[in-house]
């Protein structure tokens, strides 16, 4: 939810003509936990301004490239638990796509702030109406919830995950925004994909 290769990854994947017949299984993780599981600073960008200076900058052109919107967060790294834990809850209710994209267009275009869990309630009441969105973020504060998203990570770190965003095609692994094309390449030679 706070990657911004991530964000330019979901808005292309979003936009994959039904053609390609790619399956795509979304999995809302959050990054952070899988980094301290790798022995990792909780954000690698963190300690070097320079380096997360050219994050923004290098995702700015791929953005300006792909001609989508992006402005930088005024707060970055966020901590997205209750937004990790409402996609969870939105793709069980089935807009979990959806939700993901108004997020990351919360967090990359409009610079709000989606560690706010009023922030997300209006981003999902947008989506789903005023009653559902306070019930599932209610919700997304329980043991269940939580439960799920950890498994994903678990799933993840078992598969090799060590950043995001990162795409599986079977066993194949492709990490980063640059390897999409690939990844769905791979794709399109593998039965089953």
């Amino acid at each position: 939810m706070t990657s911004p290769y991530s964000y330019l990854s979901a808005i292309q994947i979003s936009k994959l003509p039904s053609e390609l017949r790619v399956r795509v299984r979304w999995r809302p993780i959050r990054i952070g936990p899988i980094y301290k599981t790798l022995g990792w600073r909780v954000n690698p960008f963190i300690d070097h301004s320079e380096k997360l200076d050219y994050v923004f900058r290098d995702a700015q052109r791929e953005a300006e490239n792909i001609r989508i919107r992006f402005r930088r967060p005024r707060i970055f790294p966020q901590n997205p638990v209750v937004a990790t834990n409402v996609a969870m809850l939105a793709f069980r209710e089935g807009f979990g796509p959806e939700f993901c994209l108004a997020i990351y267009d919360a967090n990359y275009c409009q610079a709000l702030n989606i560690e706010n869990e009023a922030i997300v309630c209006q981003v999902l009441e947008a989506i789903c109406g005023s009653a559902r969105a306070l019930r599932l973020v209610k919700e997304s504060w329980s043991t269940a919830v939580a439960t799920s998203v950890c498994h994903e990570q678990d799933v993840a770190l078992n598969k090799g995950l060590f950043g995001v965003p990162t795409f599986f095609v079977g066993s194949e692994q492709f990490w980063g925004n640059d390897r999409l094309e690939r990844a769905l390449q791979f794709a399109g030679r593998s039965p089953g994909a």
